[in-house]
């Protein structure tokens, strides 16, 4: 466990869905965050994707929802150093204060495989773990937010630990407990 900003942060793998018959794996994260948003990792080949749930918040008497969408978050096919790009773009409606319609709404990202090796991680060795960072960039009708994620993968057990900037604020969060309840 870390203690980052006064707040114990940690992630459990709590269930397994099917996606197009791909086992993806939701995790809880005990960051307190404004919108929670369901979350899951799955694997399709060589690539992981962190999945995003449908979304919806009301914000000033407006309900607004956002359709689910899925990012690369590891190609371990890729070499370290080597770069993948590209950009999704959900439907976002909205409807309230009598009117409705949809909302311009686009993720760019750029994620790179940066380390592959050994790891101590809470007094655990990982031999084979590889080490990703994605930077994101969401353009939600003009209004752009950066944010950037590094996940650590090890090999036969998944995500083992992650870092998450938003807006210059870093939080580290580690796997706690794989317990599928």
């Amino acid at each position: 466990h870390n203690e980052i900003e006064g707040s114990l942060n940690e992630i459990r793998i709590v269930s397994t869905n099917q996606f197009d018959s791909y086992t993806y794996y939701e995790f809880t994260d005990t960051d307190p965050t404004p919108i929670q948003i369901k979350q899951w990792f799955g694997k399709k080949g060589a690539v992981y994707f962190l999945k995003a749930d449908d979304t919806s918040f009301s914000e000033n008497n407006i309900f607004i929802n956002i359709k689910s969408y899925e990012l690369p978050i590891l190609k371990d096919n890729y070499e370290v150093n080597k770069y993948w790009t590209g950009s999704v773009s959900p439907k976002v409606t909205f409807s309230g204060n009598g009117s409705s319609g949809t909302l311009p709404f686009k993720v760019d990202y750029s994620g790179v495989n940066y380390y592959k090796g050994a790891v101590v991680l809470k007094g655990i060795n990982y031999s084979n773990v590889i080490k990703t960072k994605l930077n994101i960039t969401i353009n939600a009708n003009g209004q752009i937010t950066n944010s950037s994620e590094e996940n650590w993968f090890a090999e036969n057990i998944g995500i083992i630990k992650t870092i998450t900037i938003n807006n210059g604020t870093e939080v580290e969060k580690n796997i706690d407990s794989y317990a599928l309840n």
